[in-house]
């Protein structure tokens, strides 16, 4: 239901894949493949998350949402996540889990072209090209 992969340099790409609603197992096991790639990253990490698929998420699995992201804060230089533009209950689901996370870093944008305006002002020329790639630019 979600892919996490890392092409160039310090950039995470994580993508949820399919637009049913997670599982409460689906996101814990999200969760421990997160923790593992964050674990073996050599320094901070920049995420770009792409939700534009995503729908609501159940109130416990929102919980460990929140829960991974406060957990993930140390490592995180910067995180882009992109909300589906035409579900806005989701797109404030995810802004409250944000504000929740209390880090100024992480923001959440509506179109796909900020996100990587964003997170381009940290990248360096490989991994800004490959954000556009992931992002479809």
């Amino acid at each position: 239901m979600y892919t996490i992969e890392r092409h160039a340099g310090r950039l995470l790409e994580v993508r949820q894949i399919a637009p049913t609603p997670l599982t409460l197992d689906e996101v814990l096991s999200f969760r421990d493949a997160m923790a593992r790639t964050i674990r073996a990253s050599a320094g901070p990490v920049v995420l770009c998350v792409d939700l534009r698929q995503a729908t609501l998420f159940a109130p416990e699995a929102a919980s460990e949402i929140e829960a991974l992201m406060k957990q993930i804060n140390p490592r995180l230089e910067r995180s882009a996540i992109v909300l589906p533009g035409d579900r806005p209950t989701m797109a404030l689901q995810m802004e409250r889990l944000v504000r929740a996370a209390g880090r100024a870093s992480r923001r959440t944008f509506l179109g796909p072209a900020a996100a990587a305006e964003w997170l381009g002002e940290i990248l360096d020329d490989s991994e800004r090209e490959r954000l556009r790639v992931f992002l479809e630019l």
